[in-house]
This record gives structure tokens, sequence and C-alpha cells, in this order.
């Protein structure tokens, strides 16, 4: 009886052993911009700390509601002490036919691992991210008009 209650309590520790060490890393983050999307392929995002107070004028203006969004690249890699600037994104919204609505209202937000990525802005015009270590995050844009619509682009910190 002793032994099998002794190799029970072991089969425990070991698993609360292994659940403890795949225990996802605390996330960081938050919203840190307002912006408008991308007008065609080449031309990256506008961003600014507070481009705009959320109103249905911005809507209003649209000619149709956004169904999809895209998003250039679809993976942000960064390397342990590069720099990487976020207004560099081009995140486009369409409609249901392909069409790009251009200067379609979002905010953006991010979130990562704790110390995976140094966030930076000048609460202004400036946002960038610094690989620390190897981890991982994720940009997150959200248009602010129709249904909820966003797109995730990943960001993975590598050696």
């Amino acid at each position: 009886m002793f032994r099998s209650t002794a190799v029970g309590i072991g089969f425990l520790l070991a698993t609360l052993t292994t659940a403890a060490q795949e225990k996802p890393a605390p996330l960081q983050g938050g919203t840190f911009a307002e912006g408008y999307s991308s007008p065609d392929a080449e031309t990256p995002l506008r961003l600014a700390h507070r481009m705009f107070t959320t109103s249905s004028r911005d809507c209003e203006e649209l000619e149709t509601l956004p169904t999809r969004l895209e998003a250039s690249p679809r993976e942000i890699v960064v390397r342990v002490g590069r720099e990487f600037l976020l207004p560099t994104l081009i995140v486009q919204a369409m409609d249901s036919s392909g069409r790009v609505i251009p200067k379609t209202p979002f905010t953006v937000s991010i979130t990562y691992e704790a110390g995976v990525l140094d966030f930076q802005n000048d609460q202004e015009l400036y946002f960038s991210i610094t690989g620390v270590r190897p981890g991982k995050g994720g940009v997150i844009v959200q248009v602010l008009c129709g249904p909820e619509l966003r797109i995730t682009i990943p960001i993975r910190v590598v050696p």
C-alpha cells in the first residue's frame, strides 16, 4: 500500500510540475493607437496616438462597411535586439466583393508575453517594438464601424 501511495504522489507531483511548466506566460499590452486603413497594397496604414475621437461621422463617410481585413506582413518576425516600426504595417479593409475601402477607422492594440518585447511610443506618431527575448505576441487591428471585425498579426521574436 505504501509503495502504491508513493508512486501515486510521485505521479501527481510530476503532473503538477509539468502543468506549471506549461503555464502560458503573462501577457502585457493594450490599445496604443487609432488610425485609418491603407488605401492600397503599397501604402502603410496611418497611425497616431489619438487620430480622432470615436464618432459615427467617420463611419458614415464610408461607402460600404468592411467585411474583411488583410495585413502585410502576415506575421511580424523580430530578432532579439532589433526594432520593428509598427506604422510600416499595411492593413487593408475590404468589402464583400474584395474592393478596398480606404480610410476605414480602427483601433490598434498589442499583446505580448511579459519580457518578450520592449514597446516604445512617443504618444504621437512613433510606435515601435524591439525584441528582448524569444517569444510571441500580436498586433490587433479592430474596425470601429459595423459588426465586430478584427485581424491579429502574430509577432514572433527570434534569437
